[in-house]
């Protein structure tokens, strides 16, 4: 069987998904011990050093940034996350007329809700219904790129 593969790049760049056995259920030992770290010439100490700073550098600066952040701009933080953790059709019916009420998103914040429309199985199924497609249909109004056109045709059907 042939199967051919679609290369997905973002920003021109290809796409990596790495993944990790945090449980061991895939190979009995730490998955850094399989040699992959080492095979791109990293010492492992060396590495999860350096990744374990970058990670603890991106939470304070995070942090920092939430801080200040505004209430509208906290409250459509914790919108976009429950509807992007929407398990349900009610929750995504209700996470929508919140939404609906916010006045301004900015580009980044509707390259999110064009991610979750895309990714989350329970809003695309729905991305049809009345009160979804209205609200898509304005948030993608003035976005022009891959995403939003794929997001357009889907709302098209």
């Amino acid at each position: 069987m042939n199967k051919q593969y679609e290369r997905k790049v973002k920003e021109n760049k290809p796409v990596v998904a790495i993944c990790y056995d945090f449980d061991k259920t895939l190979t009995p030992d730490d998955m850094q011990a399989q040699g992959f770290i080492q095979s791109v010439g990293y010492d492992v100490n060396s590495f999860w050093e350096k990744s374990n700073g970058l990670a603890e550098q991106n939470k304070k600066e995070y942090e920092l940034d939430e801080a200040n952040f505004s209430e509208e701009q906290k409250l459509k933080k914790s919108l976009l996350l429950n509807l992007e953790e929407s398990g349900s059709f009610r929750t995504t019916h209700t996470v929508i007329a919140e939404l609906r009420k916010v006045d301004y998103w900015s580009p980044d914040e509707i390259d999110w809700l064009i991610d979750i429309a895309l990714s989350n199985s329970q809003v695309n199924h729905i991305l049809t219904d009345d009160d979804v497609a209205r609200f898509y249909k304005s948030i993608i109004e003035g976005a022009h790129n891959k995403k939003a056109e794929e997001l357009r045709e889907v709302l098209k059907e």
